[in-house]
């Protein structure tokens, strides 16, 4: 990813944000400030297309907001109220469970720092903070920060994928659907089941 970021003129060390890459706006004032639209695709396809050559396997989880709760509460705690930085949290730990239901319990968590805090009803904390204190949990090496990038270009993509399923004469979402299914994407939803008690 080293060399395909030098021979497009981007900055080794510029970090991939897809909301950034495919925002006109938000590109303009970025290191990919001359990438064309077409180039910005075609350059996500190509760092996909480097980590499956080097056996780069991916997980995603989803959430269907609109059915969600609006308010939890944890066993006896207060209610609080549920934003997309929840939804964030409970999609990241979806997708660990998607991946170690599939490949086993031999695997590192790494994270790209998000500092906000949110309310969990017992305390606040980041959305991403159970899976931050898990025992497979590490520091990313400054050199693999590459794999943020990856993990960053799996969520968009899937995310732009399910968007696709839902409107399918969006074109500028539907060129996700092959990149997810050429990326091999194992994605899972998250449902909400609330539990009887009684």
């Amino acid at each position: 990813m080293v060399r395909l970021k030098a021979s497009r003129d981007v900055p080794t060390d510029a970090k991939i944000h897809c909301r950034t890459l495919f925002s006109g706006d938000a590109r303009r004032r970025s290191p990919f400030a001359h990438f064309e639209p077409a180039d910005v695709y075609s350059f996500v396809e190509e760092c996909a297309k480097l980590m499956l050559n080097l056996g780069g396997l991916w997980f995603s989880a989803w959430i269907d907001q609109t059915r969600y709760p609006r308010q939890l509460k944890f066993v006896d705690g207060p209610l609080f109220d549920v934003s997309e930085k929840h939804l964030t949290g409970l999609a990241c730990f979806a997708a660990i469970v998607n991946m170690q239901h599939r490949q086993g319990a031999t695997y590192e968590l790494a994270f790209d720092p998000d500092r906000t805090k949110i309310d969990w009803g017992l305390a606040r904390l980041q959305a991403t903070n159970f899976a931050r204190v898990h025992s497979n949990a590490i520091d990313l090496a400054s050199d693999q920060s590459r794999l943020l990038d990856m993990a960053d270009i799996c969520a968009y993509a899937s995310a732009q994928a399910l968007l696709a399923g839902n409107n399918r004469l969006n074109k500028k979402t539907a060129r996700f659907v092959s990149l997810v299914k050429d990326m091999n994407i194992r994605t899972l939803e998250f449902c909400y089941q609330p539990r009887d008690v009684g």
